[in-house]
């Protein structure tokens, strides 16, 4: 069997392969019978799977979702990045940006004007319809709220979680980053100022969560605007337009007030969700984790350096480590969602356990100082991570790496020959279940084998120097 670092070589060809093709997937089309559609995707578009799927059992992914699609390119940034694609991935991005720029004009109000509206839907589905009263108020900043649409451009009429605003910040955040570094296009400077714009009027407020099942006051979706917020701040100091920063930074601040009220002494976790009625091992989530990694802190509250995000992790690591049969005697147990998770099989996700194998890798490119500190709260963090107090800073590093590692082999010993990720694998005998091919899935271990490479070439340079 191939070393760790070749297999992640195949097995990243095998993802960027993947991922790439499932956006701008022109030549597919992806028929739904019963509601009378045959979607074909427009250049731009990032399916969150490309496979055809009624639920029968695999679930129908076949679209465009706002979340995934940050995750997505934030994953092409890193290739970009590395240099491992060059103009070709501006290039995609500038495509996903012409794509969601189209979005902007979308209007409900026309779909349930037409007569023809449902008539080609059979009786046995209409139960799945939007109500006519909710399609007609899609509009405007609406559109925003939309988690997800057809990718050929059009909305989506299926009943499903709404409203959902964390998309619009996850994916502001990346391309932020991405233009202050690369430039702005003209479009790009507008998709970022609008998606800061439309944050900055809902900050803080209630949106279904990132698994899509309930309305709540979620920490995910606060953190991305916080997050974003604090960006905009600083790049309305920088660059000119310093009247504009107080609004950001205030509604920032309050954000981060509000995200601070999520920490759960008695759980050692922050709740994925605040308020009365939302305590138990149901807000133990690993949205949380998703959290600190999407919003891109390196240090500070809410960071993957902070305290309590790192006794959130460890916190969850066990509970999956006890809950799945699969993690007996593993040593970096196999990632869900949450305790008590139904949804297609309940089992462990690749984007959880790739997601963990990513936190500590980049935590390892951190200095110490900044990224580990010996606390109450992180006993338990570092001790999972092999981490003891006598340890110097390239011992520390190591460990961070090696622990990063363990979490890549159990992505590995569930890994078919030919490389291809599923959305789970199930808790019990480890096969592939729900959505095939899962786009985001891929992004993860894109990301993951980006930030690995960075703690290697960082460790490297500490032992030279």
């Amino acid at each position: 069997m191939a070393g760790l670092d070749a297999w992640i070589a195949e097995e990243e060809a095998v993802a960027r392969r993947n991922m790439l093709a499932a956006i701008s997937a022109t030549h597919l089309v992806h028929r739904r019978p019963a509601f009378g559609q045959a979607i074909r995707p427009a250049k731009g578009s990032v399916l969150a799977s490309p496979v055809s799927a009624h639920y029968d059992p695999d679930p129908d992914y076949f679209f465009h979702w706002q979340r995934d699609t940050a995750v997505i390119l934030g994953a092409l940034v890193a290739l970009i990045d590395d240099g491992v694609v060059g103009a070709d991935g501006h290039e995609t991005i500038a495509d996903i940006v012409r794509f969601t720029l189209l979005l902007d004009a979308l209007d409900g109000r026309a779909i349930v004007a037409d007569p023809a509206f449902g008539a080609g839907v059979a009786p046995e589905v209409r139960q799945y319809l939007r109500a006519r009263e909710e399609l007609s108020e899609v509009h405007g900043d609406r559109v925003r709220m939309e988690p997800r649409f057809n990718p050929d451009g059009t909305l989506d009429i299926l009943g499903w979680g709404r409203p959902q605003i964390d998309g619009v910040a996850a994916r502001a955040l990346v391309l932020r980053d991405y233009g202050n570094r690369y430039g702005f296009s003209e479009g790009l400077r507008r998709l970022v100022d609008d998606d800061i714009d439309f944050t900055l009027s809902h900050a803080g407020m209630e949106s279904v969560d990132i698994w899509e099942e309930r309305l709540c006051a979620d920490y995910y979706t606060r953190s991305v605007q916080a997050a974003l917020l604090e960006g905009a701040a600083r790049d309305a100091q920088e660059h000119g337009e310093p009247a504009r920063a107080p609004a950001y930074k205030d509604a920032a601040d309050r954000l981060a007030a509000l995200l601070d009220s999520h920490w759960s002494p008695e759980r050692a976790c922050y709740r994925a969700a605040s308020g009365e009625g939302m305590p138990g091992d149901r807000d133990i989530d690993f949205a949380v984790v998703f959290a600190a990694l999407h919003s891109g802190r390196e240090t500070g509250p809410h960071s993957i350096a902070d305290p309590h995000i790192q006794a959130s992790f460890a916190t969850l690591a066990d509970i999956f480590a006890e809950d799945y049969a699969i993690n007996r005697d593993r040593q970096a147990p196999a990632m869900g969602r949450f305790r008590g998770d139904v949804y297609q099989s309940g089992g462990a996700y690749y984007f959880s356990t790739l997601a963990a194998a990513e936190l500590f890798y980049r935590l390892a490119a951190l200095a110490p100082e900044d990224g580990l500190a010996a606390t109450p709260e992180t006993a338990r963090f570092l001790a999972q991570a092999g981490i003891a107090p006598e340890m110097d800073t390239r011992q520390t590093a190591s460990a961070l790496i090696a622990r990063g590692d363990g979490f890549f082999e159990t992505v590995r010993a569930f890994t078919p020959d030919d490389g291809a990720l599923s959305e789970q694998f199930d808790q019990m005998d480890g096969r592939q279940t729900s959505a095939k091919h899962l786009t985001w899935s891929y992004a993860a271990f894109l990301t993951a084998a980006a930030a690995r490479r960075r703690a290697v070439s960082t460790l490297l340079s500490e032992s030279m120097g």
